[in-house]
């Protein structure tokens, strides 16, 4: 949407406060690998290694206000309607990295020539996976399979929070692979550290090729900083990425799911992309990375002669219990009775 419809436009429809961050410490550090490179792992040793705080994807959705200037950073790098590469810069990063003292993980990532023009005293780490395939699979199973999934695009258009997260993905992660991961993810791969390397040679920038594997040693060889004793720290690791995001969001689709249409509204769209599953007297809403299962109590029209999907049901959109309370709660059939 961002790009046919100018983002000054959205924000007056989906109105957010943005943070205007100016630098107040010297970048230090570009680890400018895409996701699923151990770029969780990489910041908290960064923290330790005393960078102070480390910009990763999971910080811009803890700072929603962020988003926005993403998406227009995004829509200045690859839209269609809104190219504009003078707004690339290192005042218009700082707005949303200028409290931090080295970056981490998309969506930074996805300006990596920018950022090495923008900051030229960083030292530069390309964190990488050396299995290309294994690292596919990886970002097919979490970002790329979540973001392009209609459950978690369509609740967007009824909350502010989603719908920037969703705008901020769209230009970050779809673009960048051309729209269709499952096709060119690999290429964007391949060119995505081939486009560091080039510019990094261009500018005489040493770099420090890393793996998670490495660890420790040839990180602080290079930061020049003392080895600590205890083991690489590990973080955002596939099976529990899926958790993460329901709670982390979970208040939004809460929010969402408080004035989203009627279940029924969507029952004729090809294969239910709401996950509405209708079932005697209720229906149950399923999003992408909730692994419990909001059940809304559906009342009947009296001149209805029976629950059928259509436009003769009607769905109350109450529940007796929250939906970020779902997600604390220990999973069990007497739960889903209770809802």
């Amino acid at each position: 949407m961002a790009g046919i419809i100018p983002i000054k436009l959205l924000k007056l429809i989906y109105p957010i406060k943005e943070p205007d961050f100016t630098r107040d410490r010297p970048l230090q550090v570009l680890a400018l690998g895409l996701g699923r490179t151990g770029t969780e792992s990489l910041a908290l040793a960064l923290e330790e290694l005393g960078y102070g705080e480390v910009y990763h994807g999971w910080k811009t959705a803890a700072l929603p206000g962020c988003l926005v200037q993403w998406a227009r950073l995004g829509n200045a790098k690859y839209g269609k309607h809104g190219k504009n590469p003078a707004l690339l810069n290192r005042a218009e990063f700082d707005r949303v990295i200028g409290h931090c003292g080295a970056v981490t993980d998309l969506p930074t990532a996805a300006f990596g020539p920018e950022m090495l023009r923008a900051y030229p005293e960083a030292k530069v780490i390309l964190n990488r996976r050396r299995d290309v395939d294994a690292w596919y699979e990886s970002q097919k199973k979490t970002i790329a399979k979540l973001f392009t999934d209609w459950r978690s695009i369509v609740p967007g258009l009824f909350e502010t929070e989603l719908f920037w997260t969703w705008q901020c993905v769209r230009f970050v992660v779809i673009k960048m692979a051309g729209d269709d991961f499952e096709r060119n993810g690999k290429e964007m791969y391949a060119e995505h550290y081939a486009q560091l390397e080039a510019e990094c040679r261009k500018q005489g920038r040493e770099w420090l090729d890393w793996t998670v594997q490495d660890g420790w040693e040839p990180l602080c060889k290079f930061l020049d900083k003392p080895v600590p004793t205890h083991p690489f720290p590990a973080g955002n690791k596939v099976g529990d990425f899926e958790a993460r995001l329901a709670r982390l969001h979970a208040k939004q689709f809460q929010r969402a799911l408080e004035i989203l249409p009627s279940p029924y509204c969507w029952s004729w769209w090809p294969s239910q992309p709401l996950g509405i599953v209708w079932q005697a007297g209720s229906a149950s809403y399923s999003a992408p990375g909730f692994d419990k299962v909001l059940k809304l109590r559906c009342t009947k029209h009296p001149w209805s002669s029976g629950l059928k999907p259509g436009f003769e049901d009607h769905a109350s959109y109450t529940s007796r219990r929250s939906l970020p309370a779902l997600l604390e709660a220990e999973s069990s059939p007497a739960l889903v009775r209770d809802i």
